[in-house]
């Protein structure tokens, strides 16, 4: 699992022709199923964008991303899918169902042999006044929209918001902060 960040402008390279089409320069998600569904490329000696359908990738190393065939780039996204899926997730805010503001997406983690991803990360002045990075998994989402991403409450329970519930310790299973297990105790420093 790596953050989104790590596998952009990583060089995509075909298997088969043994050809470096490009680099990687976003994905095309599907927030309903947390999961990328296309690579979108930066093509060698081309203008414009292209696309190759995320069951085209036959690894994602650390240093390039494999392929099958050329004959698996796009040049778009099929427009049957274009309502439901999405170019790029950061700057949404993340509210959570009170409408509480917690920050917004500054990344996400994908696992690089399903592209499905594992969890969200938030930044914002609550995660800033805790020194970390909070996260949150697809699950915790309520709803992905155009502008907001909906959350449930114990999202912002866990970053120990203002208005977390009288009684609760910790937090749950559904939010940790990014590189602690579920559970784990924290301190206010991080």
């Amino acid at each position: 699992m790596r953050p989104i960040e790590k596998l952009l402008d990583l060089p995509v390279v075909t298997v088969q022709e043994g050809r470096r089409l490009g680099t990687l320069a976003g994905v095309e998600i599907n927030p309903a199923e947390a999961r990328i569904v296309y690579l979108r490329l930066h093509l060698d000696g081309h203008r414009g964008p292209a696309f190759i359908p995320w069951s085209a990738v036959q690894s994602v190393g650390l240093d390039v991303v494999l392929i099958q065939s050329e004959a698996a780039l796009l040049h778009e996204v099929p427009a049957s899918l274009r309502d439901q899926l999405t170019p790029h997730v950061g700057d949404r805010p993340v509210l959570t169902e009170n409408g509480d503001n917690l920050g917004k997406v500054t990344s996400y983690d994908v696992d690089e042999a399903t592209g499905s991803i594992q969890g969200y990360r938030i930044g914002g002045f609550l995660a800033q006044l805790r020194s970390h990075t909070a996260a949150f998994p697809p699950s915790a989402i309520r709803t992905f929209g155009r502008d907001a991403i909906i959350v449930g409450n114990a999202v912002g329970a866990g970053l120990g918001h203002p208005e977390e519930e009288p009684g609760r310790e910790g937090f749950d299973a559904s939010f940790h902060p990014v590189g602690a297990a579920p559970g784990a105790e924290r301190s206010p420093s991080g």
